[in-house]
């Protein structure tokens, strides 16, 4: 993941894996794919924050 990656998609549950692209890039935010279907749906970006993955 280079540093100008912001989000990254996802229907995956927090995993390993994504602590370690935190590592390469802290500034990532993981989000489920509804995000972008709803800014498709309203076609205007809509806030990330209700579709973001945290860890458990």
């Amino acid at each position: 993941m280079s540093d100008t990656v912001k989000y990254v998609i996802t229907n995956e549950n927090w995993d390993d894996n994504f602590d370690e692209a935190l590592v390469d890039n802290s500034s990532l935010t993981f989000v489920r794919p509804k995000w972008i279907h709803t800014c498709h749906d309203k076609r205007s970006f809509v806030p990330f924050q209700p579709y973001i993955i945290v860890p458990r």
